[in-house]
């Protein structure tokens, strides 16, 4: 074909492929090549058997990717009843100390600027009412995450794809885990009948037994933490604070100088 080539990326939204297709596909998908690894014959023994496969594989895969983001929001639900909150939210709190002090009295003023409709609570009154506290946070964020939309802020959008991909992955796992097992059954069954050899059948087990502890040891809650912690960072830094006032520059540069 002449002329520009068509690009079929664009097809799709950048945070829906990298962040729900991708772990919804990966589930089925790396199961279905250790199968197709170790039982080659079985699967490429006719031309309709293979269509068939492939059809097959293809459409679970569409399924299963689809069912990503539910899965990956019950886990979230389920995440920050434990939490207490999202992390957007219990970064901001007065008693985490994952920001320090006076980095978060700036944000509180900035936020505020976001939401003159709300007063968010100082240590006090959040320690009377957490809760509380906690909505005012989220409502306050929500504002703040409408307006760093778009492609000015692609390092907020990475680290929100970062968290989603972490999160719909561990929404996905109980899948992974239930197709790898289907498949290591199947790759049994053919080894009993001769449609296989355990040389053929060896690499697949493998790879399907690295594919079950990745799941079960990188893949997990704390992940999942860790990806929220860093985005709610990004987005609360992205918060205009001001400049550093040109005579605080000039005092800190002094004393930074070397005495003699």
């Amino acid at each position: 074909m002449t002329g520009a080539s068509f690009d079929w990326l664009k097809l799709f939204d950048r945070y829906d492929l990298l962040a729900r297709i991708i772990p919804g596909a990966l589930a089925p998908l790396v199961p279905t090549i250790a199968l197709a690894v170790g039982a080659p014959r079985f699967i490429t023994s006719d031309l309709k058997t293979l269509a068939g496969y492939s059809f097959i594989s293809i459409a679970a895969m569409f399924v299963f990717a689809q069912s990503a983001r539910a899965n990956g929001r019950r886990v979230q639900k389920r995440l920050t009843d434990r939490w207490g909150g999202m992390p957007t939210e219990l970064l901001l709190a007065w008693k985490d100390q994952t920001i320090e002090v006076t980095t978060k009295r700036a944000y509180h003023r900035a936020l505020q600027k976001l939401a003159t409709d709300i007063t968010l609570p100082d240590m006090e009154q959040e320690s009377r009412d957490l809760s509380g506290a906690l909505g005012l946070y989220r409502s306050a964020v929500r504002r703040l995450i409408e307006m760093r939309r778009g492609p000015t802020y692609r390092l907020i959008l990475n680290d929100n794809i970062a968290y989603g991909f972490w999160r719909n992955m561990l929404g996905m796992r109980p899948t992974a885990l239930i197709a790898s097992l289907i498949s290591s059954v199947m790759l049994l069954i053919f080894l009993h009948d001769g449609l296989t050899t355990f040389p053929n059948a060896l690499p697949s087990f493998f790879l399907t037994g690295v594919w079950v502890l990745f799941q079960c040891t990188v893949i997990g809650e704390k992940k999942v933490w860790d990806a929220g912690v860093a985005y709610a960072e990004r987005l609360l830094s992205s918060l205009h604070l001001g400049p550093v006032p040109r005579r605080s520059r000039k005092k800190a540069s002094e004393l930074d100088a070397p005495t003699s």
